[in-house]
């Protein structure tokens, strides 16, 4: 359910997500996905009409069950 919705995040905010595993050994592994800067501004300035899958991605991402991306030229 999540990751359908992050999927769906991706085409819209261009979000790049890397799938280096079956979807058996990703039952085992934290999602990798590398954050845009729209995406945290979103998170931050909690601008978005989807905050509540962006507050969901970010629980899941303090919980270890995604592991999270920025570029240094972001920060």
């Amino acid at each position: 359910e999540i990751i359908t919705e992050i999927q769906r995040l991706i085409t819209q905010k261009g979000i790049i997500i890397k799938k280096r595993f079956t979807r058996n050994a990703l039952k085992n592994t934290a999602l990798k996905i590398f954050f845009d800067v729209n995406i945290l501004l979103d998170f931050f300035l909690e601008r978005s009409p989807k905050q509540d899958l962006i507050n969901s991605i970010f629980k899941k991402l303090d919980g270890d069950q995604i592991q999270g991306y920025v570029s240094i030229s972001v920060i």
